[in-house]
């Protein structure tokens, strides 16, 4: 029988005499290698425990047992430790054959030597009290170099590894880093041009860099480029998640958030209010609308779920989020037993729950999801104004365009009349080539068009038609269903009610050339007749034919079943099919009730737009038809401005300014709406608190013994005389007696403008996370930060101001070997080198092209992202509308972000959906192809390059433009031959192709095209390719590593 189980490895070493054993850190060195590979069966957690032994605790490790102590300090040989590690006995080796850890001979070798040293041990280090090192010593030649305190212990552990640290950057890469660092946007030419002139970086008197970055902080963008952090944090959304994804009207905390770090809100205020800013003494509207941080999770509210469960579930979300961006630990870990690693109990995480347990919610969501707070935004009149000037320009320039259209009208008008026959009629009959049915239904078609079925009538079928309209375009389908005396009672079908249900229609084009098949939407569908859908079980609406879903469908009860009933699916746009493609339609009759099938049908189609396909009333044009068939002289006016507004939809110059406009008028009537009263999801609690029990493994509704709020007793106590509720949790987490916090957050701002944070496991400061580099310095920063009153922008102030901070990222010939000798930076002899996040690079275009909507604060907007991506993954319930205007410019941190499809233009991100407070930086093929081809990137190279034409007439001027707003400085001599010869090459294409350069210029907003664009081409094929080659040019340059890349 064994004593006790180590997952240990095996390494078969000779116990040595270890007379003079090298010291060995315990907290570096000793624990990493026990909780890897024995905590998980002898560390806290009792429910996993075996051999009643604990190798976390020094008075359990060294107790002795029946004959053996499994630790004998200063005792190597009569340490079980090391004889079951050594062991060739199978029965005692250690771990067991089912286990898969291993040591290496160098972990033994430390085990023995911290034994032999009398086996000392000490809590992990992030769990000591913070206290303020001493500066560590360093050479004369390390003090001419620092230029502050972060130096001192940089320079320090360089001195100690016989390394020097990178020289400092040029002065125009530090101006760019800088501004990207700080703001998240490059800095203007002109600000480049000012730093570089007037920083003279052996001067120390200088204040040319502190300036600049005083100016920094104190931008407006500052407190935006902070919250895109933030947000990710709070796992903000703009929507619930889940099936349903409801859409909320939490943005009002946004600007909050925004409004906090521009006004350099201390954090320990940041934190409470936002924790219990409505428990504060005559708490403001503002301070209670801080709280919203702790609604941002996630909302279920589909059917069959227990609300209970749900509620527990978003309880426990806030403490995992506490855990992960304050403390730096991994509470959820607890969430079913006590940690694995940490000396955290099961009990302790439930005594934190106990502070968010009596939150006045009862797990509903969207309109449910309570409490609100009723806020009325101060940020959006701004918008509204802005809109109302597009929405103006916009109707300016479709008055004009209408007052051509009417002159195109009364000319296609004319023709018209000569033209048109009396027996027109604008729906025609559409005779398949190949009709199927997918469970056995015969179908026969006859003369008329008509499409009869055999009486097998089974449970579920499917009709399937295929063939090639005579037409040069589709705009709409048509269904009839004619009353048959073959169907039950003379009616439509032969179901025992002689009623149809039709659940789904689809409509497919099929190609023979290329063999492939693609869906055509329907932009909506009408009919004559609709059943009451709740008294028929759902079915009814004839809507509900295009929502995929058959629990639901068009249903004829209640109708008059001696009279045709008739349907019309207008296409969302016309269809043109080439001469290898053909229709493929199917009937889909699927419903629950089952064997409501059609028993004979019509299908027409129509190549006429507007109420034709709108409307169960004639066509215009058929109207006209009759009209001059009965009366040839005389044309109702009202007939005639049905055709006119008919004429409108099919007008393309026309509809190139009318779209816009209705764009326009949506988008300022949104606006409207949000300056209204919003209901923010916030904190309050309830009148009659809640129990509070430890839940058994987690589980809902399974409780255990009744708790109490408080905090893991190796973080501390609460501070005297603090309230046991969310406001002294919050007083607790910024109190400096916290080991975690001030450590937690110094590392998120360090990784923020760093690049890397000091302890790289940023979510993970515990026993399994990673041990800073500079532990030294991230417990000085610590200190710092709350001797300044938790100044986030003095600690950003120190961190930029440093020589660390100022160094070099391009090696070049590097004698150090930096890259084999410290691949990941961690004694940062150098500055980080990486690809910038998605929504930096995006946010960085609009500025450079001069694109960007500076505004602060407002409701949502939506960027461009491609077509269909909301309506395929909502089943067509959401519908994506990119914004108008300047709204189409605004910063990404204001993007609308819906849970299940989060913005397409971001390809790295956070999920939202829990907290996350590192985003990966990836680098795949899907970066290049949105860069290439997403229209903001499209559009900003060309207003970009527009720009750069507009500044100089001269090619070599206009080159250097878009390298001063995309790169931040000049190109050298062979870039500027390179780009040269491309471009001339680019104008020649264009010249030969003008139908390219021409759709490559009339993308994007209506305001952003130049007007050469938006006329004939004949004229101005020279100035059009001219323009497309140096957009081309400048998306180009945009796409360059070194445009993507912080440096």
């Amino acid at each position: 029988m064994r004593h006790f189980i180590l997952i240990l490895g095996f390494c078969f070493l000779p116990l040595p005499v270890l007379s003079a054993a090298p010291t060995v850190s315990f907290s570096k060195e000793v624990l990493p290698i026990l909780a890897e590979n024995c905590f998980q069966c002898h560390g806290p957690d009792d429910s996993t425990r075996e051999a009643n032994l604990r190798l976390d605790l020094f008075e359990d490790a060294i107790r002795p047992r029946d004959g053996y102590q499994v630790i004998m300090p200063g005792n190597v040989a009569k340490s079980d430790l090391i004889n079951r590690i050594l062991s060739d006995d199978d029965s005692i080796k250690m771990p067991p054959a089912d286990f898969d850890k291993h040591l290496s001979k160098s972990d033994i070798v430390i085990l023995q030597n911290w034994i032999a040293n009398g086996a000392p041990y000490e809590q992990h280090w992030s769990f000591k009290p913070v206290v303020k090192p001493e500066l560590p010593p360093v050479s004369k030649k390390t003090r001419r170099w620092q230029r502050n305190e972060i130096d001192t212990f940089v320079g320090h552990k360089l001195e100690s590894e016989n390394t020097t640290p990178s020289r400092e950057a040029v002065a125009t890469t530090l101006a760019r880093r800088l501004s990207l660092d700080i703001t998240g946007l490059p800095p203007s030419p002109e600000a480049v041009q000012a730093f570089i002139t007037n920083y003279d970086p052996t001067n120390t008197e200088d204040t040319v860099y502190a300036d600049y970055v005083n100016a920094l902080l104190e931008s407006p963008h500052y407190g935006e480029r902070m919250a895109m952090f933030w947000l990710d944090a709070a796992r903000y959304s703009d929507t619930d998640g889940y099936q349903s994804d409801s859409t909320r009207s939490n943005w009002p905390w946004k600007d909050w958030v925004i409004n906090a770090f521009n006004s350099n809100m201390p954090f320990d205020q940041f934190t409470i209010e936002q924790f219990a800013g409505d428990l504060l003494p005559d708490a403001t509207a503002e301070q209670t609308l801080a709280t919203c941080f702790h609604r941002n999770h996630m909302a279920n509210g589909e059917g069959g779920r227990h609300p209970e469960e749900s509620r527990i579930e978003y309880v426990i979300d806030r403490v995992n989020t506490t855990g992960t961006v304050w403390l730096g630990v991994t509470l959820g870990c607890c969430q079913c037993h006590s940690h694995k690693y940490d000396p955290i109990s099961h009990q302790s995480y439930y005594e934190m729950f106990s502070f968010f347990n009596s939150i006045d919610e009862d797990g509903k969501a969207g309109g449910g999801a309570k409490p609100f707070l009723s806020y009325k935004p101060t940020t959006v009149e701004p918008h509204i104004a802005t809109a109302q000037k597009l929405v103006n320009d916009r109707l300016q320039a479709e008055r004009a365009e209408y007052t051509l259209a009417e002159q195109r009208f009364n000319e296609w008008f004319a023709l018209t009349i000569e033209s048109l026959t009396d027996d027109y009629q604008a729906w025609r009959v559409f005779a398949p080539t190949s009709m199927a049915s997918a469970f056995g239904t015969q179908l026969t078609q006859v003369d008329d068009g008509l499409i009869s079925t055999d009486d097998k009538n089974p449970h579920h079928e499917d009709f399937q038609l295929t063939g090639k309209p005579d037409l040069s375009r589709v705009t709409g389908i048509r269904i009839e269903v004619p009353p048959t005396e073959e169907n039950t009672n003379g009616a439509f079908s032969r179901s025992e009610s002689g009623h149809f249900i039709l659940t789904d229609v689809k409509l497919r084009v099929v190609s023979t050339a290329t063999s492939t098949v693609r869906d055509i939407k329907f932009a909506q569908a009408i009919a004559d007749h609709q059943a009451d859908r709740g008294k028929y079980n759902g079915y009814g609406l004839v809507a509900h034919i295009l929502d995929d879903d058959p629990r639901n469908g068009w249903a004829s009860f209640d109708s008059d079943t001696k009279t045709s009933r008739m349907a019309i699916l207008a296409l969302e746009k016309p269809l043109v099919l080439t001469p290898e493609e053909s229709i493929y339609l199917e009937l889909q009759q699927r419903s629950l009730q089952g064997s409501h099938n059609l028993g004979a049908f019509r299908i027409f189609v129509t190549d006429r737009v507007g109420k034709a396909v709108r409307s169960l009333d004639k066509a215009p044009l058929q109207k006209l038809a009759e009209s001059l068939k009965a009366s040839p002289n005389e044309i109702n006016s009202g007939l005639r401005n049905e055709l006119f507004q008919q004429f409108l939809i099919d007008d393309i110059a026309y509809q190139r300014v009318k779209q816009p406009l209705n764009q326009a008028q949506a988008q300022l009537s949104e606006f409207k709406s949000a300056a209204g009263d919003k209901r923010v999801m916030v904190l309050s609690e309830r009148a009659e608190p809640r129990k509070n029990h430890i839940l058994l493994r987690g589980v809902w509704d399974a409780r255990g013994d009744e708790v109490v709020a408080g905090v893991p007793p190796v973080l501390g106590t609460l501070p005297k005389d603090a309230p046991r509720n969310r406001l002294g949790l919050a007083q607790w987490l910024v109190n400096h007696k916290n080991p975690l916090t001030a450590r937690v957050t110094t590392n998120h701002v360090w990784r923020l403008i760093m690049g890397k944070g000091m302890v790289r496991t940023a979510e993970d400061f515990g026993i399994q996370g990673e041990l800073p580099t500079h532990p030294q310095l991230l417990d000085w920063l610590a200190t710092d930060l709350m001797e300044n009153k938790w100044d986030l922008k003095e600690l950003i102030r120190k961190i930029v101001a440093s020589a660390t901070y100022r160094q070099t990222s391009n090696l070049g010939e590097d004698k150090r070997n930096l890259l084999e000798q410290d691949p990941e930076n961690r004694l940062l002899a150098r500055a980080e080198r990486y690809r910038m996040p998605a929504w930096m690079i995006r946010d960085s275009a609009l500025m450079a092209s001069e694109l960007l909507d500076t505004s602060i604060g407002g409701p949502p907007v939506r960027p461009y992202q491609p077509i269909g991506v909301w309506a395929d993954i909502t089943m067509g319930r959401f519908k994506y509308s990119p914004s108008q205007g300047d709204s189409q410019f605004r910063r990404t941190v204001y993007a609308f972000w819906r849970r299940s499809a989060a913005p397409a233009f971001l390809f790295d991100n956070a999920k939202r959906r829990v907290c996350q407070v590192k985003t990966p930086i990836t680098n795949t093929p899907l970066q290049a192809l949105t860069l290439m081809n997403d229209l903001t990137y499209l559009e900003a190279s060309r207003v970009l390059a527009q720009n750069a034409a507009a500044s100089s007439d001269f090619i070599p001027e206009q080159i250097t433009f878009i390298y001063q707003h995309l790169l931040s400085r000049n190109p050298n001599t062979e870039e500027l031959k390179i780009v040269q010869l491309q471009l001339e090459e680019l104008e020649t294409f264009y010249q030969s192709h003008p139908d390219q350069a021409k759709r490559y210029l009339r993308h994007g907003q209506p305001e952003t095209i130049p007007n050469f664009a938006r006329e004939s081409f004949h004229d101005k094929k020279q100035q059009a390719s001219g323009l497309a080659a140096l957009s081309s040019i400048t998306s180009m340059i945009m796409n360059l590593d070194e445009t993507i890349t912080r440096e």
